[in-house]
């Protein structure tokens, strides 16, 4: 999980809480006055300055959802590559764990 730093990249201003700072997806932090003169992009990886760390952990539940979305379409495209159905594969990852 990303870790927003305690000072400003560029002012050195300290920021005592996410509200007080923008986040980069790198974890690059700036206060509200400086993000705002860089019009909100890092100057460090050009990325999107974000203003608060729920946006940035949204997006990475997104991720994880797009991830296991994507997981469970190869799984599929592999049983019809080999011919397996969902009765068959079930039934092998029953008796995997032992539950048969």
């Amino acid at each position: 999980m990303l870790e927003m730093n305690s000072e400003c990249e560029i002012c050195n201003k300290v920021l005592p809480n996410s509200s007080d700072a923008m986040i980069c997806s790198f974890g690059c932090t700036y206060c509200i006055d400086c993000a705002k003169n860089l019009n909100k992009i890092c100057k460090n990886c050009n990325g999107e300055l974000k203003a608060e760390m729920e946006a940035i952990q949204q997006q990475m539940v997104e991720a994880k959802k797009n991830e296991r979305a994507n997981a469970l379409k190869e799984v599929k495209r592999l049983c019809k590559e080999f011919g397996f159905t969902a009765g068959m594969l079930k039934d092998s990852l029953a008796e995997g764990r032992g539950e048969k």
